[in-house]
């Protein structure tokens, strides 16, 4: 009676053990899926970040045209260029687009991008705000700032589809995920 209660029990681990592997098949489906992230950010498929990379926030224009997608994604070390080529990677600023310089404040809420270029797009008031809009809540959010000038070439940046205090500056825009062409 013993040998066959040993039997038994040897079989029920075999049984259980088989049934918690992982199957190179359920291996590739949990690398293949494309995760979102809460507040609306994506993961980029195929760019999982490390523990050895910093994860970074990148706005661009949704594809239905009527806002902004926050796009989640990482560089190996978060540098002020380095976050300017992935904003060009999103198709928000035009490729050898170069940060001429970025200054915090020394309160570190504040900040000034310096850009050589921003397109423009005559008679398109909605990707001109969907630009503007998506270069100051990727500064923001990526350097934890309350308030982002930009400028071009020294030059701030003045648009009637970009709101600023009486200083320049514009705040964190909440409405990015759905505003239409008006």
């Amino acid at each position: 009676m013993k040998k066959t209660m040993m039997y038994i029990a040897a079989a029920f681990m075999a049984v259980s053990l088989a049934a918690c592997t992982p199957t190179p098949q359920k291996e590739a489906e949990t690398a293949a899926t494309v995760e979102t992230t809460q507040g609306g950010g994506q993961l980029v498929e195929g760019k999982v970040p490390g523990p050895e990379e910093d994860t970074i926030s990148v706005y661009s224009i949704n594809e239905d045209g009527s806002g902004l997608l926050q796009n989640m994604d990482s560089l190996e070390e978060l540098t002020n260029q380095g976050l300017v080529d992935k904003i060009i990677e999103y198709g928000v600023l035009e490729e050898g687009t170069t940060l001429v310089s970025f200054e915090v404040s020394q309160d570190e809420k504040t900040g000034v991008v310096n850009l050589s270029a921003i397109p423009t797009y005559e008679d398109d008031d909605f990707m001109n705000r969907a630009t503007l809009e998506a270069l100051v809540n990727t500064f923001i959010e990526n350097y934890e700032l309350e308030l982002v000038k930009l400028q071009v070439n020294g030059e701030d940046v003045k648009s009637e589809q970009l709101e600023t205090d009486e200083n320049g500056y514009s705040t964190y825009f909440e409405d990015y995920e759905d505003f239409w062409k008006e």
